[in-house]
């Protein structure tokens, strides 16, 4: 199973490249780990505080670059959830034809429609949309009026109660063997995954937390008897930074209401070194069982994601 921290984001302008900078500054500091120096990067959060010290300013100054490119950075965090974060619940429009040559995509304050051109201007007129009388017109070409094609219906708001309902229905219907991704509470932007495994009393799927379970503290401290949980073998990464995750011996329980997602693409199997299996460009040889999907012979096939699913953490707060 892939799983990533980031995405490459094609831009159009300078700034392009900057984040391409930065994908790689993170995975650099999370090959520095290891057991005597934390170097573990494992949420967006922690990606944000440490590009905030670290890559905000540029290795040379403007005035090196004699006053052109880039100043200064500024790192921005979206959380997927809360009153801050982006509305991924949008309509679905077809695609637009004809605009990957253009430069410019400019909402004009009309439901569906933008004003479009070659390149980008920013003069007083053009900024305000009077196009019409633009001193570069000639570089940077006229302006057209599109209106966009709606596929589908904005998708209703999951508030934490529906998302709760979700994860009940789950958890209430999940089985040992089935792989299901866990929202950490207090844990920013935190997702654990693990492979449901028998209850303490040897029972499959969800089961009841007892008074005798938390006297002899086979559960945290934060359970009280009767919660509803499912127990769990964690996975983690084989490595800092890696993609590729195993299953380690960790077993925990954890609420049925925080259950996000079944993971229903991906195998367990035995990692063995041949034959070459789909990866995401590194063979790290890891023994253990770890996330996999079937095995491949074709060397032009190396190398590709796993799943061609979209990335966990979209589907988990869409």
């Amino acid at each position: 199973m892939d799983w990533s921290l980031n995405c490459p984001c094609h831009g159009k302008a300078l700034s392009d490249p900057e984040m391409g900078a930065a994908k790689a500054m993170v995975a650099g500091e999370q090959l520095k780990h290891s057991e005597d120096d934390d170097h573990l990067i494992e949420s967006v959060a922690q990606v944000v505080a440490f590009l905030r010290r670290k890559y905000s300013h540029t290795d040379r100054s403007i005035f090196q670059k004699k006053l052109e490119g880039i100043l200064r950075r500024f790192v921005f965090f979206v959380p997927s959830t809360g009153p801050e974060s982006a509305n991924q619940r949008i309509r679905k429009c077809n695609t637009l034809e004809g605009s990957k040559p253009l430069r410019q995509f400019t909402d004009i304050g009309e439901y569906g429609k933008l004003q479009i051109r070659h390149r980008s201007c920013h003069l007083p007129c053009c900024i305000a949309l009077d196009t019409a009388n633009c001193a570069v017109k000639d570089k940077c070409g006229e302006s057209q009026l599109v209106t966009l094609n709606p596929l589908s219906e904005p998708k209703p708001h999951l508030g934490r109660n529906a998302l709760s309902a979700e994860g009940v229905d789950i958890g209430e219907n999940c089985d040992d063997g089935d792989v299901i991704a866990v929202e950490v509470p207090h844990d920013e932007e935190h997702v654990m995954i693990g492979l449901v495994v028998p209850a303490l009393d040897g029972s499959s799927g969800m089961s009841q937390v007892t008074e005798d379970d938390i006297l002899r503290l086979h559960v945290p401290s934060s359970f009280q008897p009767d919660d509803r949980v499912v127990y769990l073998r964690k996975f983690e990464p084989t490595q800092a930074g890696s993609s590729l995750f195993k299953l380690t011996e960790k077993t925990l329980p954890v609420h049925i209401e925080d259950i996000r997602l079944r993971i229903e693409a991906p195998e367990l199997r035995e990692e063995t070194k041949e034959p070459p299996t789909i990866k995401t460009g590194r063979d790290e040889g890891t023994p253990g069982l770890s996330l996999r999907t079937t095995p491949i012979t074709d060397k032009s096939e190396r190398g590709k994601l796993c799943t061609d699913s979209p990335p966990l953490s979209r589907r988990l707060y869409s």
